[in-house]
């Protein structure tokens, strides 16, 4: 049998804890908890440019992209995109799901003589790359990315 179940998921090239369930009954418990927003999850990322507004909600739709509809694209840096799973700000004729991101400034400064700022980020949903999406649409992509 199974010895472990993991509770919530990372996204790619993201660190961080995982909460991880001994048992079915406690996985339940688990997701429970993350469904009702009982549990909070926080990340910190450098993103590039200053942040204007010391604290902020974005709040925008995310949808699976969709080839020829002219949405604004996430994909890791370095890649084609061809293979990559794509994100994308939901649009009229392609909506996507409701997403929203907390987001404060901690710190801003330069990184390899560019603009960089450290910012906390709490997803309020749990969209797929929900803080990379939001964060590249609200014009500071995350340093990585």
């Amino acid at each position: 049998g199974r010895d472990f179940w993991f509770c919530h998921r990372l996204d790619f090239a993201t660190s961080g804890v995982l909460c991880v369930a001994l048992n079915k009954k406690a996985v339940g418990a688990a997701n429970k908890l993350f469904e009702t927003r009982k549990t909070t999850k926080e990340y910190v990322a450098i993103c590039y440019g200053h942040v204007e507004k010391s604290e902020g909600v974005i709040d925008a739709p995310i949808a699976n992209y969709q080839a020829g509809e002219g949405e604004e694209v996430c994909v890791p840096s370095g890649s084609d995109g061809a293979k990559d799973f794509r994100m994308c700000i939901g649009t009229e004729t392609n909506p996507g799901k409701p997403a929203m991101t907390h987001v404060s400034v901690l710190k801003r400064g330069v990184m390899g003589g560019r603009e960089v700022s450290l910012v906390k980020l709490g997803p309020v949903t749990g969209r797929r790359h929900q803080l990379r999406v939001h964060m590249c649409h609200y014009g500071h992509p995350i340093v990585g990315d």
